[in-house]
């Protein structure tokens, strides 16, 4: 292409980034890109958690690395406290180069750039490649136009993976290799072809690992396949002098490749919580299906869909070129050339697929145990990276050949282009977060605590996405944060910190842990009631929060939206606290999620789920029928029900062993035996209770130990604050799983409400729970709600359903219902039991109002 196509070229690629980004250009300076393919009707989220605001905090860094208040490949704004001393990150380097040209639009139009600029790198590195192999101009544009928009790079580019911004570097290197072995360039330039292909590598070890794990072995056979072949071209002696000036240009960056890449396998992976690498059931989660092959996925890492028009487009230029190289028309080894890119992309897809062919094919569980840093990675389909620049060759191939067969072939090679990009495009609006600013509570952080740390809450292991939004904050106040998102944490954060505080997720907050804020000079706590998914704590937000009211160690000092900030005292200002506060909301462990030693996961149509663990053979040894899953409990009195049945009775003594286990300190806190007398009659499921204290908070499992050879079936432990008796006929919607605000209102039973706008997310339901036992009959649920400038329609989804994902009965809310004279009117829904069967009840609102919520009152009909 002259100066004139690859302008036009460019272009092309600058509306398709704005085609397949769409809406990103109506948001620019407010909003992100999250995903590729979102649920529908959830396309504009707001303050969305994810790994695009971890990208862009590293982008940070580095510009306050220039700014000189924080050092080069150092990250220093997270996970700080004297126990966990800044980490080695790179900050992006050298893609945050770009990001600080844009920076003085702001942080958010500074990375949206980088997601337009993503598309042109991206295509016009598969066209050089494919104008280096293939000779055609016309086939490189269209190959580097489907490339920039194949919807694996884009799934990685919208959730915020680096490997989206950098897919260029690839087929970038390969095209070095390509040049620098060229026929008739007599080595002359081989040496700047080597030095520039070492430096593709170096950003590719510093950006994306893994990338580099797979492009260091593609580079390394690409060599040997483009040696032989030159060497039939131009005979021995050329092709080793061409050989070794590449390698020396390749040498040195290389080097520091490897050199970079083995110290972070020593100072970064060895002493993180995955120092022992992945097991392959951690693959086998991330792990694409067949069906994937033929679809797209919004799945990220399970959206391997090549598109039916490059499969064809590729199996054509198979075709055309195997007929070139039969009839003499091609170069000399081209046929081996040809066998490496058909190879690749094979192989490559096999492996994209982890663990799903694995009893077939083996091959990936052969790899994981052998090649060295396979084991570390839990995404197989990231290889994609090599498979998808050897697809988009074999395509020019088939394009070349349909261009040179006149203008009417040149109109079918178009529509073809024109179907594969129309393929590839989602159909609907990309999901875009925006992003809330600086709001009151983060402008008192910035503000107050300078010089000193802030702990946002809840608080996790350090690899969630969750921690994400913490990050984003940490750009906008400049103050280090205690916690942080790593998707390979250091083990001595879990240890040291994590641990430690972990109780502040239920609230607690004692001596020993406000020793330990004073001594990391934290001045004050975060509260982010919008970042509490239950695996932060089996009860809901406002449990966590009025323990943290009640706190002597804290002072409140204000709430903005999901915001709650508080300051750490110098001194308590009161005696300990007693943690004495209880919550309605009840907890089950199903058998269909539970682990057993003994015995196997069985239907059964009596058990409340459907499903139970069974030991019914009298040669089955004793041991755990039912455990294996632990959760963090607050400190306070409790009591356990399990579901059992006996179908076979023991030989002797007992036929079962109940157990409360504190996970933590590795002890048995509860017991009961059960003998056979105690189950009655055979045939029919039974509660059995069994009572226990924490005297703080623990991580707790619940076990069931089957004795003396009984034939025994276990469907499902539930667990209530001691004191709740079921069936309960009234909560408070304060009380339950809820999102918005909870709001002081006279109108309202217990005083308080809970309240959303129209700006809130639809994705997390306005309120859910209580997962509480009632047993069969006739029920009629009211939920006590108002409504506040509604749109005519459906405002909200009201919903009954079992805690095993039955729906029961559900009922769209219309606005008329909601007027009328009065506060909190009753939203009648009706729905029948026919088992004892553990409750949840949901409200799904559409952004169609300002709804509030009351309570529920569930009563027989």
């Amino acid at each position: 292409m002259g100066l004139r196509g690859w302008a036009l070229f460019l272009a092309g690629l600058l509306l398709l980034a704005f085609i397949f980004s769409h809406p990103l250009a109506l948001h620019l300076r407010s909003g992100m890109p999250y995903s590729f393919l979102p649920v529908p009707g959830l396309e504009l989220l707001h303050q969305h958690p994810g790994d695009y605001l971890q990208l862009m905090y590293r982008f940070w860094l580095f510009e306050k690395a220039l700014e000189g208040r924080t050092a080069f490949f150092s990250n220093a704004f997270e996970f700080s406290t004297p126990r966990t001393p800044p980490t080695f990150v790179t900050q992006g380097i050298p893609i945050s180069f770009l990001f600080m040209l844009f920076m003085p639009l702001g942080n958010i139009a500074a990375y949206n750039a980088l997601v337009v600029l993503s598309f042109l790198a991206a295509g016009a590195a598969m066209a050089l490649l494919v104008s280096a192999v293939t000779g055609s101009p016309g086939a490189a544009a269209a190959c580097g136009l489907l490339y920039a928009c194949v919807p694996y790079r884009l799934g990685h580019l919208y959730g915020g993976h680096i490997g989206g911004f950098v897919f260029f570097l690839p087929p970038l290197a390969l095209y070095c290799i390509e040049r620098g072995f060229a026929a008739g360039g007599g080595g002359r330039n081989a040496f700047r072809w080597g030095l520039a292909c070492g430096l593709c590598v170096l950003s590719t070890a510093m950006t994306e690992l893994h990338i580099s794990f797979y492009l260091a072995p593609l580079l390394c056979v690409y060599f040997a396949v483009s040696f032989a072949a030159l060497a039939r071209q131009a005979g021995r002696p050329a092709a080793t002098r061409t050989a070794l000036r590449i390698l020396g240009g390749l040498l040195l960056p290389a080097a520091a490749s490897v050199a970079y890449l083995l110290w972070v396998r020593h100072a970064i992976i060895a002493p993180s919580s995955v120092s022992g690498g992945r097991t392959l059931k951690n693959v086998q989660a991330f792990s694409p299906l067949l069906g994937d092959l033929l679809r797209k996925s919004p799945n990220a890492e399970k959206n391997i869909y090549p598109g039916y028009a490059a499969l064809l487009l590729a199996l054509w230029g198979i075709l055309q070129r195997r007929r070139e190289i039969a009839r003499g028309r091609a170069e000399g080894g081209a046929l081996l050339l040809l066998y490496f890119w058909v190879g690749l992309c094979a192989l490559g897809y096999l492996l994209a697929l982890g663990t799903t062919l694995e009893a077939r094919v083996p091959v990936y569980g052969w790899l994981h145990a052998r090649v060295p840093f396979l084991a570390f990675s839990r995404t197989p389909s990231r290889i994609l990276c090599l498979a998808l620049p050897a697809l988009f060759v074999l395509c020019g191939f088939g394009l070349r050949a349909i261009l040179s067969r006149g203008r009417p072939a040149r109109g079918a090679a178009f529509l073809l282009v024109f179907l594969a990009l129309a393929d590839y495009h989602p159909k609907r609006p990309i999901g875009i977060s925006i992003l809330r600013g600086m709001d009151r509570v983060y402008e008192t952080v910035r503000r107050e605590a300078q010089g000193k740390r802030l702990l946002d809450l809840p608080i996790w292991p350090g690899d969630s996405a969750w921690s994400a939004i913490y990050e984003y904050y940490a750009t906008l106040t400049g103050v280090p944060i205690v916690n942080g998102y790593n998707p390979v944490p250091r083990q001595r954060y879990v240890t040291e910190v994590f641990e430690p505080l972990r109780s502040l997720n239920v609230g607690e907050l004692r001596a020993a842990q406000h020793a330990l804020l004073r001594d990391w000079n934290v001045s004050h706590i975060v509260l982010h009631q919008d970042l509490f998914p239950r695996k932060v704590s089996r009860y809901p937000f406002r449990f966590t929060l009025r323990n943290l009211l009640d706190s002597p160690y804290l002072r409140f000092v204000m709430q903005e939206g999901p915001n709650h900030l508080f300051e750490v005292l110098d001194a308590p200002s009161g005696p300990p606290p007693a943690f004495c506060r209880r919550s309605p909301v009840g907890n089950l462990y199903p058998a269909r999620s539970a682990g057993y030693e003994v015995g196997r996961r069985i239907q059964d149509a009596a058990a409340s789920g459907g499903r139970a663990i069974a030991a019914v053979g009298r040669g089955e040894p004793e041991g755990m029928l039912f455990g294996g899953v632990s959760r963090f409990y607050p400190t306070g009195a409790f009591r356990v029900w399990f579901n059992l049945k006996l179908v076979a009775p023991p030989d002797d003594g007992p036929a079962a062993r109940l157990e409360v286990y504190d996970v933590g300190k590795g002890r048995t806190i509860a017991a009961r035996e059960l003998s056979a007398d105690e189950f009655g009659a055979p045939g029919g499921y039974r509660l059995f209770d069994l009572s226990f204290v924490n005297q703080e908070s623990a991580r707790i499992e619940f076990r069931v130990q089957r004795l003396g050879g009984s034939g025994l079936r276990a469907d499902f432990a539930y667990v209530l604050f001691d004191g709740e008796e079921d069936p309960r006929p009234r909560y408070e919607a304060e009380d339950l799983y809820h999102i918005g605000r909870c709001i002081e209102d006279a109108a309202a039973s217990g005083g308080h409400a809970v309240e959303i706008s129209r700006e809130e997310d639809p994705h997390m339901p306005m309120a859910s729970g209580p997962e509480r036992l009632y047993p069969p009959g006739e029920y009629r649920a009211r939920f006590m709600m108002e409504a506040e400038d509604a749109d005519e329609g459906s405002v909200a989804l009201l919903a009954a359903s079992s805690s095993f994902g039955d729906t029961l009965a559900s009922r769209e809310l219309a606005a008329a219902d909601l007027r009328g004279p009065g506060r909190y009117r009753p939203q009648e829904l009706e729905f029948t039991l026919d088992r004892l069967t553990p409750l949840q009840f949901s409200i799904r609102h559409f952004n169609r109002a300002r709804l509030r919520f009351d309570a529920i009152e569930i009563e027989r009909r």
